[in-house]
């Protein structure tokens, strides 16, 4: 079968347009990339335990696309605070006002009390992609799933 040249451009602008419908470009509502808010990355800034870190985010990751996660809080990869959940761990970004404990490591969550390692813990989470975070160390940037768990405020 022989298209003509107009038909056959029609198709293949019909697949592209198909192709950017399944994969969103890589962009969330009005053109915000998956994992920022407002245009504007996800940064974090980091909090030392006792031998271990804790990410708290500073900025972005709203709640839209979020979703419950279970899994067991670990001090994972570079000694970085993770949720082990589908067989590996998740590097953990917790909201603005979250502490570390004393004493043991775990955090505390406004609203949600204390969370101590080796506890199986739900979080309403936001998964993102690694490298659209900023300020995240650079011994928590190996080890962990390609994809960060951004907690929300509920």
């Amino acid at each position: 079968m022989t298209l003509p040249l107009r038909g056959l451009r029609a198709l293949v602008g019909v697949g592209a347009l198909s192709v950017l419908l399944v994969t969103g470009c890589g962009s969330g509502q009005d053109g915000e990339q998956a994992g920022t808010q407002d245009g504007a990355p996800v940064t974090v800034h980091s909090l030392e335990g006792e031998g271990y870190t804790a990410l708290v985010r500073t900025s972005g990751a709203d709640g839209q696309d979020a979703g419950p996660l279970t899994g067991t809080l670990v001090v994972g990869p570079g000694d970085c605070l993770a949720l082990s959940a589908q067989d590996q761990p998740h590097l953990v970004v917790w909201p603005e006002g979250a502490a570390t404990l004393d004493g043991q490591p775990g955090m505390t969550q406004p609203g949600h009390g204390e969370m101590r390692v080796g506890t199986d813990v739900t979080m309403e989470v936001r998964q993102v992609d690694l490298t659209e975070l900023d300020g995240i160390p650079e011994q928590c940037r190996q080890g962990f799933a390609e994809t960060v768990l951004v907690v929300v405020d509920e």
